[in-house]
C-alpha cells in the first residue's frame, strides 16, 4: 500500500545518500519498487470489498506489499548498527568495513522483490474492476420511525424560514448541516409540509427535490416540474445553454417561493444553480448537506447554517426503546442496551438501525447476552448484514470519497487510539502521522508537511468522520474522536486489512502493521510473542501492558512507540527502547522518572512527548539528536550538562516547553536552535540571575532574529513569568537594536501577576505582526481597559484576543471603530466585575465570537451585539442570572445572524 513504502523507500534513500556513496544499484531498487507498490496499492484499493477468489487474490497482495516493507525496514536497521559499530571503532579503522557483503545481499533480496511486485501488478491489471455498489434507496422520511427530539429544531427552522416583518424583502438561503443519519432530510421534510398545512398561499412556488449524484440540470427540471411548468417549454429550455436557469429565473421572478434541495454535495452545484433563484420578496431556499464547504457557500450572502445536533441521552433512549418494540420492558431495556446507546452516539438513524436489528434477530435468545454479542461484534454486522445496510452506506460514502490512500490510512489509524476513554489531540496524532509515513515533506517547500496534515484533519471533520470535542476560542480543533459507529467500522476495516491487532483478541494475525492494547490489566497472555512473524510499525499501550509486552519482543523495527498512557513501564526498560533505531516517534508516561543517555542511539527519533512523565531534568543526548523536532513537558537540563565551549547544532521546532531554575542550559542553548516555532516557558522563583539574563537575550533572538537569520515563520511563544524577577521585566521591556528587525510573531501567551502584564506590555507593543494575543492576570489585580487598548493599538492584525483577570476597572468600557479593526475572536474572562460593554459605530465588523464570561455579566449589554454584523457565536458564564440568560438569548434570536449562545461552566478559583 502506498504509505507502507513512503518512509521505508523515501526515508531510507536519504539514509544512504547521507552515509554512503556507493548504492546506486540499491538506490534504482527501492525507486522502481515504489512504483510497483504505488500500483499495487492502487489495485488493493480499487478490490478492496472482494470476495471468494479476489479476495485470497488481494490478502496474498497486500502480504507481498508488508514482506517489502519489512525487508526494507530490516535493511535500514542492520545499516544503522552497522554505522554505530563503526563509530565505536578508533577512527584509523573505522572506515576499514564498508559492508559490502551486507549491501549485496539486500540487493539480491530487493531484486526478487521487485519480480514479485511486477508479477503482482501485472496481474491486477488483467482484472476487472468491481461494479459500484447500487445506492440503498432512500426511504419516505427516514428509516426512522417516529420524529423523537425533532420538536426544537422544527420550532428553530420554522423562525428561520417563515418572513418576519422587518425581512420581508430579504431572500435567504438556510442550510442544514450535520453528519448523515442525523435526520436533516426528516427536519427540511416535515417543516415543508407544515409551510404547506398553515398557509399555501405563504409561498405560492414550493418545490422539493433531491440533488444527491444529479448533473444540476436534472435538479432544475425537477425544480421545474415541481412549479408546474409544461414539458414543452422545458424541453425547448434545455436545448440552449443556461436556458433551464433562465426559465427558472423567469418562473420564480415577481412571486415568492420556498424550495427545498435535499443531500447537496459539491459546492459546484450551489455555483451553478444560484442564479436561477431571483433576489426579493421574502423567499427562501433550504439546503441540507453533509459538507459544511456547500453550507458555507450557500449561506454566504444574507444567510444561515442551522447545524443539526445529535439526539440527547433521554431521547435516545426513548428512540431505541420504541424501535426495538420493548416497551413493555422499558427498565431492562434501558439497562442492557446502555453500551450499544452509546456506540449510536444520539444519531437517529444508528439508533433505529441497531434498534430493528436487535428486535428482529434476537429470537429466543437472552436480551443481555444478544446485546452484549451484538455491541462486541457491530463492525462485522455493519459490513455483512442487510438489515444496517443504509447505516453501513452512510458511513462507507465519506470513507469512500477520500483522496487516495493515505487519508484513508490517516482515518484508520484512529483505531490505535482509546478513543472510548478520551478525545484524541490534534498534535498528537499529526505526529504520528509523519512517524507513519502518511505525510511526507515536499523537498524546498517549508512548512508542507503542516499544511498536508491540517487539509488532512480538516477534511476527516467536513466527511463527519471525526467530531471535534474541544475547540478553543481562537476556533482551532483541539481534540477529536470518530463516533461510536465510524470506530465500529474502522477499527473492523482495519482488522480485515491486517492493518490492526489488539493485543488479548483471538485469533492472532499472521502478520499485522499497528498493534494496540486498550485498557490493559497486565496478564501474560498478552504478549509480543504471539505474533512472530510480524514486524509492527506501531505499538500503543494504555492501561498494563505486563511483563509479555514490555519485553518489546518482535519490536526492533517500531518507528511509533506510544506509551503515555502505559502505567508500569519503569525506568529500566527503557534501555530496549533506546535498541529500537528506527524510532521516529516516542511518548511515555507517568511512570517514567529519568531519560537514560543512551537515547543517543535514537538518530532517527522526530518526536519526544514526556509531558505525561514525572521526568523533571533531560540529559544533553536529548537535545544532539540530529532529527528531533518536537520536545514536550516540563524540564530543565541535569546539572552539569551544559558546557559554554560545546558546539551545539539543534534541529528542534517545538521545545514546549523548559523550566528557567537554577540549572544552565536551556536559556543559554535557546538562541542556538534556529529552527524554533513553538516554545513555551516557565519561570522559577529560585532561578539563577545568569540563566534570567542569558533568556532575556534568547526571547529576543527568537522573537527578532539573528544576525545571520531571519526568525522562523508562524512562531508561537508562551511565557509564564510569575515568579520572574523585576531585573528579568525590565530587560525584555528595555529596546534593542535589534528590534528594529521584522518580527513574525503569530501567537503570544503571557501569565503573571497584573502589574507584570502591564510592564512587559512594553515589547509586546513592538510585536506588529502578531494576530493572536492571550493575557493572563494570576492576582487579584484589576485590569484598565483604557490602558490595555491604549497599549495594543498598533497591533492591526490581530484576530483574536483573550484576556482573564480578576476584574476589569470601572463602570463601562467602549470599544470603538480604532480599536483591534481586524479582530474576529475576542474573550473576556473575569472573575467580578465586567463593566457594562458598549460598541461604538463600525467597531469590530469582523467579530464572529464574543466570550464574555464573568458571573455578573450586565445584561443591558446584550444590545450591543446587534451592531456586530458578522457574530456567529456568543459565550456567557453558565452561572449568570436568568434575567440575563433572557436578555442574551432574546437579542441572539432579533440578531440577524442568529448566532448560537453557548453556556460555559468554569470552576471558581481556589
Amino acid at each position: 500500500m502506498e504509505p507502507i513504502v513512503s518512509f521505508g523507500g523515501t526515508f531510507l534513500l536519504e539514509w544512504l545518500r547521507e552515509r554512503h556513496r556507493r548504492h546506486h544499484a540499491i538506490e534504482d531498487h527501492i525507486s522502481s519498487i515504489q512504483d510497483e507498490l504505488r500500483v499495487l496499492a492502487q489495485c488493493i484499493e480499487l478490490h478492496q470489498s472482494a470476495r471468494g477468489e479476489m479476495k485470497t487474490r488481494v490478502d496474498r497482495w497486500r502480504k507481498l506489499a508488508y514482506d517489502t516493507e519489512v525487508c526494507i525496514r530490516r535493511y535500514t536497521y542492520n545499516l544503522a548498527m552497522e554505522f554505530r559499530r563503526r563509530q565505536r571503532m578508533p577512527r584509523h579503522v573505522r572506515f576499514l568495513r564498508p559492508g559490502d557483503r551486507l549491501r549485496s545481499r539486500f540487493a539480491l533480496k530487493l531484486e526478487g522483490l521487485k519480480a514479485n511486485l511486477v508479477a503482482a501488478t501485472t496481474d491486477a491489471a488483467k482484472q476487472s474492476p468491481p461494479a459500484a455498489a447500487p445506492e440503498p434507496e432512500e426511504p419516505d422520511v427516514r428509516l426512522l420511525g417516529d420524529t423523537v427530539g425533532m420538536a426544537n429544531p422544527c420550532f428553530d427552522l420554522l423562525e428561520l424560514v417563515l418572513p418576519h416583518e422587518d425581512q420581508r424583502g430579504n431572500f435567504k438561503v438556510i442550510s442544514i448541516l450535520g453528519p448523515g443519519g442525523v435526520g436533516k432530510t426528516l427536519l427540511s421534510s416535515i417543516v415543508y409540509k407544515a409551510i404547506e398545512d398553515r398557509d399555501p398561499h405563504e409561498f405560492p412556488r414550493r418545490a422539493s427535490v433531491r440533488a444527491a449524484d444529479k448533473d444540476i440540470d436534472d435538479v432544475l427540471r425537477d425544480i421545474l416540474r415541481e412549479i408546474h411548468v409544461v414539458e414543452d417549454d422545458i424541453a425547448a429550455a434545455a436545448g440552449c445553454t443556461g436556458g433551464l436557469s433562465g426559465l427558472l429565473n423567469s418562473s420564480l421572478r415577481g412571486t415568492r417561493y420556498l424550495i427545498m434541495i435535499d443531500d447537496m454535495r459539491k459546492p459546484e452545484q450551489w455555483d451553478k444553480i444560484k442564479s436561477s433563484f431571483p433576489d426579493g420578496y421574502a423567499s427562501r431556499v433550504i439546503v441540507t448537506t453533509r459538507n459544511p464547504s456547500v453550507a458555507n457557500v450557500c449561506s454566504t450572502d444574507n444567510g444561515y447554517v442551522y447545524k443539526m445536533r445529535p439526539l440527547n441521552e433521554s431521547d435516545s433512549e426513548c428512540l431505541f426503546i420504541s424501535e426495538a418494540n420493548l416497551q413493555y420492558d422499558p427498565g431492562t431495556m434501558v439497562e442492557v442496551s446502555v453500551g450499544l446507546r452509546m456506540k449510536c452516539d444520539g444519531l437517529p438513524l444508528a439508533l433505529v438501525s441497531v434498534a430493528r436489528y436487535v428486535r428482529m434477530k434476537r429470537g429466543q435468545e437472552d436480551l443481555n447476552n444478544f446485546c452484549k454479542e451484538v455491541c462486541m461484534n457491530l463492525g462485522e454486522y455493519l459490513e455483512t448484514d442487510k438489515l444496517l445496510e443504509r447505516m453501513q452506506w452512510v458511513l462507507a460514502r465519506p470513507f469512500d470519497s477520500l483522496d487516495g490512500y493515505t487519508y484513508k490510512a490517516s482515518l484508520l489509524y484512529f483505531c490505535t487510539f482509546n478513543c472510548a476513554a478520551s478525545p484524541i489531540r490534534r498534535n498528537h496524532m499529526m505526529r504520528r502521522w509523519i512517524a507513519e509515513g502518511f505525510v511526507n515533506p515536499e523537498p524546498g517547500r517549508e512548512g508542507s508537511c503542516m499544511i498536508e496534515q491540517l487539509h488532512k484533519w480538516q477534511t476527516l471533520i467536513d466527511q463527519n468522520l471525526i467530531t471535534p470535542t474541544d475547540v478553543s476560542n481562537n476556533y482551532k480543533v483541539k481534540r477529536c474522536q470518530p463516533s461510536g459507529m465510524v470506530l465500529e467500522y474502522i477499527s473492523h476495516k482495519s482488522k480485515v486489512e491486517n492493518l490492526v491487532a489488539f493485543l488479548g483478541e483471538v485469533p492472532h494475525p499472521e502478520y499485522t502493521r499497528w498493534l494496540s492494547l486498550h485498557n490493559g490489566t497486565g496478564r501474560y497472555e498478552y504478549a509480543l510473542s504471539n505474533f512472530p512473524r510480524s514486524r509492527p510499525v506501531t505499538l500503543v499501550v494504555s492501561g498494563r501492558a505486563g511483563d509479555g509486552v514490555l519485553s518489546f519482543a518482535n519490536c526492533e523495527l517500531l518507528r511509533v512507540l506510544d506509551l503515555e498512557d502505559c502505567t508500569d513501564l519503569e525506568d529500566r526498560q527503557l534501555e530496549k527502547i533506546c535498541d529500537m533505531l528506527l524510532l521516529r516517534y516516542l511518548g511515555l508516561g507517568m511512570s517514567v522518572t529519568r531519560v537514560p543517555r543512551k537515547i543517543a542511539k535514537l538518530q532517527f527519533l522526530e518526536t519526544l512527548d514526556l509531558k505525561k512523565t514525572n521526568i523533571h531534568a533531560i540529559p544533553l543526548e536529548v537535545i544532539l539528536l540530529p532529527r528531533l523536532k518536537h520536545l514536550l513537558g516540563r524540564f530543565q537540563l541535569r546539572n552539569g550538562d551544559y558546557k559554554s565551549n560545546r558546539s551545539v547544532e539543534s534541529n528542534l521546532e517545538t521545545l514546549a516547553g523548559f523550566i528557567v531554575g537554577t540549572n544552565k542550559g536551556f536559556p543559554q542553548l535557546m538562541h542556538l536552535m534556529k529552527k524554533l516555532r513553538k516554545v513555551k516557558i516557565w519561570c522559577n522563583s529560585n532561578a539563577d540571575p545568569t540563566n534570567m539574563s542569558a533568556l532575556s537575550e534568547s526571547i529576543r533572538k527568537f522573537l527578532f532574529g539573528w544576525e545571520e537569520f531571519l526568525p522562523a515563520k508562524n512562531q508561537s511563544l508562551s511565557i509564564d513569568f510569575e515568579d520572574c524577577s523585576q531585573h528579568f521585566l525590565d530587560s525584555l521591556s528595555y529596546p534593542s537594536q535589534q528590534e528594529n528587525r521584522p518580527c513574525v510573531l503569530e501567537s503570544l501567551k503571557l501569565s503573571g501577576r497584573g502589574e507584570q502584564l502591564n510592564r512587559i506590555l512594553t515589547i509586546v507593543t513592538k510585536l506588529e505582526c502578531i494576530t493572536e494575543l492571550c493575557l493572563l492576570s494570576t492576582n487579584q489585580m484589576e485590569v484598565s481597559w483604557v490602558d490595555l487598548v491604549s497599549r495594543l493599538e498598533t497591533l492591526r492584525l490581530l484576530q483574536y484576543l483573550k484576556l482573564v483577570a480578576h476584574s476589569i476597572r470601572g463602570f463601562s468600557f467602549w470599544i470603538e471603530g480604532r480599536h483591534f479593526p481586524g479582530l474576529k475572536r475576542m474573550c473576556l474572562q473575569v472573575e467580578e466585575n465586567l463593566p457594562r460593554i458598549y460598541i461604538g459605530p463600525g467597531a469590530l465588523k469582523f467579530l464572529e465570537s464574543l466570550h464574555l464570561i464573568c458571573r455578573r455579566l450586565d445584561d443591558l449589554s446584550a444590545a450591543e451585539i446587534g451592531r456586530l454584523h458578522m457574530l456567529k457565536e456568543v459565550a456567557i458564564h453558565s452561572e449568570v442570572s436568568e434575567q440575563t440568560r433572557r436578555s442574551w438569548t432574546k437579542a441572539a434570536g432579533n440578531h440577524p445572524k442568529r448566532p448560537t449562545i453557548l453556556f460555559v461552566d468554569i470552576p471558581r478559583p481556589a
